[in-house]
């Protein structure tokens, strides 16, 4: 049986070699992500290498990176490339306890396959900590006397989840931020509770780590946004503390909570040392004071971006700087008369900014439009206040949840969907938005708002962002509401196909809020929330790569079939630019993940058609004549990547 361990680090040079060391007492192979740490993590990683531990490094300091796409990326190459029965994946600073060499773990059953969850205990450092003592884990023996969050199984930080392999390989499937929960096909996969099996939790080991972790966690956050939305807000809180007042933040340590847990006192820790499993330290060296390892850790990352800034165009010797970026809003409740008020911001990628205009609203009116005018890019709209003069309240503030229902396109945008972010990517033509449905009962008009929100004028993968593209996407989303089909559909799509571009690896979504609509062409139903189903014997989509691939891909995607004849299989055909490539058969037992080679030469231009030939397809009429949907369905896709093989050379 074999058990392979993930996780993604950074900047954990106090307690990565301790780590690895036990992580292996449990595990066959460990592998795992170096995010461009500045302190000495990857020496000690190399060093651990070269000793012979069966640990595989993957070097990836792309700043931005969002820690569930990394832990997913591990997760499948664990299952792919490994050949792993179990997947633990855990964080540098979690140590499993349990049975030596994982034999809680039982033998993988095919037919039964069901993920394990381990409860987490949480272990702070106190000023009687024998100072002498290097490995933090060894040092740290005090633990909360019982997690705050209520100990049931549906409290998803309180538990870390073991995949299985056969779970792992499913392209449906997917491990959830923090590595707390596994989903398939949108609900969570059954599980286990091991007895005896825990993780020691070390996330606050001296005062400069946790500055650093800090510090490097706010300011990562300007470089990329996300159209994920899954931005971890744990640790703002204490960040603002640190920054209000560092002198207090290092006297106050030591009665620091960690910040999604309620407070605490001294009083609520037991001394409860771990059975460490690694071995002595070889390689680990003492941080030093906690201002001169954050000092140093906070100037080696601000070199880190200037450099990564410069690699990216700006400020290169011989060229001109690249300017800022200029965004512009006008807020008006009178769109007939023009006029309103405006706001900008410049220079400001990726910062949260508060804009505040007066308002002018009509009596019984109940629409504000927004307009923007900026280069294309992303923009966050995080929180909406309107102000009063008189009546029961002064002010009544909208959140991002509230906003994804309230905030409508008019032009030149598209909503992200998202579930806790209100996102739009916008183009360089004048966008419109309308902000309705605040209109309370017996409140007076506002006279003025107030508007949260971010902007960020890089692009996003994936989307090339023209306005064209983006009105068509809005168009879509409109019809798809409203029930009602557009006279210039048909035009709209082909310059949406025309105007997008697609990236290697990227998700093609075809759910109803997905991006599949960039990629379809003919042969296609109409998004509904669970996908898209193929119509008729043929169906296409059109793929334009930004440049031609040079290597072989693999094509996966996740899809069920509508029906077959007589309990047999439907057979379903993949070609790409009318060249064969292999053939799928489709059983009527819900989603799986389907793959074929493309091998290197098949594509021969940048833009290439993607065929699925479906053999004998059926409507729901023909299995139920009450049926009006005469429509012949076949496949029914959900999502689709074409990436490049993993591992290539093993």
């Amino acid at each position: 049986m074999r058990i392979i361990g993930i996780t993604c680090v950074r900047n954990e040079a106090d307690i990565i070699e301790a780590f690895v060391r036990h992580t292996l007492a449990f595990c066959n192979e460990l592998i795992l992500i170096e995010n461009g740490s500045s302190d000495a993590t990857p020496e000690i990683l190399l060093r651990l290498k070269h000793e012979g531990l069966a640990v595989h490094v993957i070097p990836d300091a792309t700043i931005g990176n969002v820690q569930v796409d990394m832990m997913n990326r591990l997760m499948r190459m664990a299952a792919h490339d490994f050949s792993a029965d179990w997947i633990i994946s855990v964080d540098a600073d979690e140590f499993l306890i349990g049975p030596e060499a994982g034999t809680f773990l039982p033998e993988p059953d095919d037919e039964n396959a069901v993920c394990h969850k381990v409860s987490m205990r949480t272990y702070y450092c106190t000023p009687d900590d024998p100072p002498g003592v290097l490995n933090p884990v060894e040092r740290m023996t005090k633990r909360l006397v019982r997690e705050p969050v209520p100990a049931v199984p549906s409290a998803p930080y309180l538990y870390k989840s073991i995949v299985p392999g056969k779970l792992a390989c499913l392209d449906r499937g997917h491990i959830t931020q923090g590595n707390h929960l596994f989903y398939v096909d949108g609900a969570e996969a059954p599980c286990r509770f091991p007895a005896g099996v825990w993780l020691a939790h070390f996330s606050l080991r001296s005062p400069g780590q946790y500055a650093v972790k800090l510090a490097t966690q706010h300011i990562r956050k300007f470089r990329l946004i996300s159209a994920k939305g899954d931005e971890n807000p744990f640790y703002e809180k204490a960040y603002r503390g640190m920054k209000r007042s560092f002198t207090e933040f290092l006297q106050g340590f030591h009665g620091h909570s960690l910040t999604y847990h309620p407070s605490r006192d001294e009083n609520a820790l037991v001394s409860d040392p771990i059975q460490y499993m690694g071995g002595p330290l070889r390689y680990t060296a003492s941080q030093g004071g906690d201002v001169d390892l954050f000092v140093e850790r906070l100037l080696d990352f601000a070199e880190n971006l200037a450099v990564t800034a410069g690699e990216n165009g700006a400020g290169k010797t011989g060229e001109a700087p690249v300017p800022p970026p200029h965004f512009v809003m006008r807020v008006s409740c009178r769109p007939d008369r023009g006029g309103g008020q405006e706001g900008s911001v410049e220079g400001a990628r990726g910062m949260t900014h508060t804009l505040n205009f007066p308002l002018d609203c009509p009596v019984g009116g109940d629409g504000i439009w927004f307009h923007f005018l900026s280069d294309p890019g992303m923009l966050e709209i995080s929180e909406v206040t309107l102000l009063y003069q008189g009546g029961p309240t002064t002010e009544r503030t909208f959140g991002a949840s509230e906003l994804n229902t309230m905030l409508s396109v008019e032009t030149n945008a598209a909503m992200i969907h998202c579930e806790h972010k209100c996102r739009l990517l916008v183009s360089s033509q004048p966008v419109t938005l309308i902000f309705d449905g605040w209109k309370g009962e017996g409140m007076p008009a506002p006279v003025a708002m107030r508007i949260k929100l971010r902007y960020d004028d890089r692009l996003v993968p994936g989307v090339i962002l023209d306005q064209s593209v983006l009105n068509t996407i809005n168009w879509n989303y409109h019809d798809l509401l409203n029930q009602r089909r557009r006279a210039d559909s048909a035009e709209s799509r082909v310059s949406l196909l025309e105007n997008s571009s697609y990236f290697l690896g990227f998700p093609i979504d075809f759910t109803s809020n997905g991006n599949a609509q960039l990629f379809i062409a003919d042969g296609w139903g109409p998004p509904e929330p669970w996908g898209i189903w193929t119509v008729g014997e043929k169906s296409t989509l059109r793929i334009r790569f930004p440049e031609l691939p040079s290597t072989g891909l693999i094509l996966c995607a996740c899809v069920k079939s509508f029906a077959t004849s007589q309990g047999g299989k439907l057979q379903v055909r993949v070609f790409v630019d009318d060249e064969p490539l292999g053939s799928w058969f489709l059983a009527e037992s819900g989603f799986r993940g389907m793959k074929v080679r493309i091998p290197a030469g098949k594509i021969k231009s940048r833009d290439c058609k993607i065929h699925f030939e479906i053999g004998n397809p059926v409507s729901p009429h023909d299995l139920d004549p009450k049926s009006t949907d005469t429509r012949k369905l076949g496949v029914g896709f959900r999502s689709m990547v074409i990436r490049r093989p993993r591992f290539p050379w093993l």
